[in-house]
Formats: structure tokens, sequence, C-alpha cells
């Protein structure tokens, strides 16, 4: 994946990304987020980042979020360790490149998919009133949907969307 030249705002997260030169090269591109990816044997850059032939990713612009504020990327090259075992590094993993951008919250181990947060409907990585409202609609229409089913009841009802609103109010 490559963004130049003002690609702002975007944000590249659950992708798959296999043999390509690059897996992740942002130049000119800023305020993005980027996190939970697998970019398998690219040959520079990839987010499951293993077997890389120069750097693991690449950023000339400072602006960018390489996690998600609780997770971010796995690099093979990453030397930190973890230890309180929550598969998340103890210390952070610069982004080579010329912006200094930095992953907080680097993988122990490559991302295997799973990245739902009970509740985060729109998938913005927080619960919010917007959630709450998607989980209602989801109850009217007896959609089934596992993020929205927070009460655990394998079904959607308006007691899922009212638990969501109450966590986006804390």
């Amino acid at each position: 994946m490559r963004l130049f030249y003002s690609s702002n705002y975007n944000a590249l997260t659950r992708n798959t990304v296999p043999n390509s030169d690059y897996g992740i090269y942002l130049s000119s591109s800023s305020d993005n987020r980027i996190h939970h990816n697998s970019l398998i044997d690219n040959r520079i850059h990839d987010n499951h980042w293993a077997n890389n032939a120069d750097h693991n990713a690449y950023d000339s612009n400072g602006t960018n979020q390489w996690d998600s504020g609780s997770k971010g990327n796995y690099y093979s090259d990453y030397t930190g360790t973890d230890n309180n075992t929550d598969g998340i590094g103890d210390t952070h993993h610069p982004i080579p490149g010329s912006s200094g951008s930095i992953d907080h919250f680097p993988l122990m181990s490559p991302w295997t998919g799973d990245t739902s947060l009970k509740g985060d409907l729109n998938h913005d990585n927080q619960i919010t009133s917007a959630d709450a409202a998607i989980a209602l609609l989801l109850a009217a229409t007896g959609a089934r949907d596992p993020v929205a089913d927070v009460s655990g009841d394998d079904r959607v009802t308006s007691l899922d969307a009212l638990m969501i609103l109450q966590a986006a109010a804390e």
C-alpha cells in the first residue's frame, strides 16, 4: 500500500497484502491511522513484518498514527519485551523515515484478525452513542451481529443498545 501526496485521514486497518514491493509506504501523507494489518512477504515493508529486505515500514510525514491507541502492528525485528504478557510490547517501535513516527503499542505476535471490540459497530475503536444507534437499528430489524450482542444471548436486542449507550457514557 502506498499513500502519496496528500493522502490524508485514511484508516489502514484489517488488511492483508502479500508479495508486494512495499507493505506500507507513506510519502507526503498525514493523519492516517495504521493498525491491525498483516502484510506478508513484501520486498521492503509490511505489517506482519517478517522477511523484509530493508525496513518494516517507512513514513516521511510525522502525523500518521501507527497504532490504534491500544494496539499497533507486528514487526519481526522488534526487540522489546512483554513483561505483563498482554501481547503488546512494553517499549515503542520507531518507524524508519524522516517523520519520527512511532508505533506505541507494537504487537508481540502476528495479528490474527480478531480486533472486534464488543459494541464498536462503526469500527472506530471506541464505544460511542453512534454504536448504540446502530445496535438499536439491528435490534429493530432482527439482524445478527456478534459485535453488537454485548449481552451474550446470541441475539441483538434493545438491551444490547442500552448497554452500549451506558458504556459510551462512562
